[in-house]
Parts: structure tokens; C-alpha cells; sequence
């Protein structure tokens, strides 16, 4: 599927939110295409499928929480918490 600049964007934001949430033990929460929800903190060097990458980033287009892989492409919107 060939992406938007903007939604390159999206995922690139996303990415780096996720990894900086991991590094701090942050507790995030993805709303995927299909209305599902994923909550929980990102897990370090996440792999997918051929440890591949966005477009020479360095960010993996999955990432995993809770022991569940998500491919960035399928979250439509998403929220880092604040520690109490």
C-alpha cells in the first residue's frame, strides 16, 4: 500500500512516541483501523517481518505491546499517558 506523505508522517510520529514511551515505561493506547484498541507499554527494538523499516528511518513499521505485534500502518489514532 503506497502512503501519503502525511500519513508517512503520522506513522513517523508514532514511531518516535512509542519508542520514547518505551524508554520512560509509558503506558500507550493505539486505535486501530478496525476500532479495536491496544493498550499497554511498547516493548524495546520491536521486530516484525523482516526486520524491516519506514523509508530508511530507522523506525520498524511494527512495534509491540503487551505481546502483540501492530503493524503502525493499521493505527488510526493514539495516546501516551501520564504516570499518576
Amino acid at each position: 500500500m503506497e502512503l501519503s506523505e502525511g500519513q508517512e508522517h503520522f506513522i513517523a510520529n508514532l514511531g518516535e512516541a512509542c519508542e520514547a514511551a518505551c524508554l520512560a515505561r509509558l503506558t500507550v493506547e493505539l486505535e486501530l483501523g478496525d476500532g479495536r484498541l491496544t493498550v499497554g507499554v511498547p516493548r524495546s527494538s520491536p521486530t516484525g517481518p523482516n526486520d524491516q523499516e519506514i523509508d530508511h528511518t530507522g523506525i520498524n513499521p511494527y512495534i509491540e505491546i503487551d505481546d502483540e505485534l501492530v503493524m503502525l500502518e493499521r493505527v488510526v489514532s493514539y495516546r501516551v499517558f501520564r504516570p499518576a
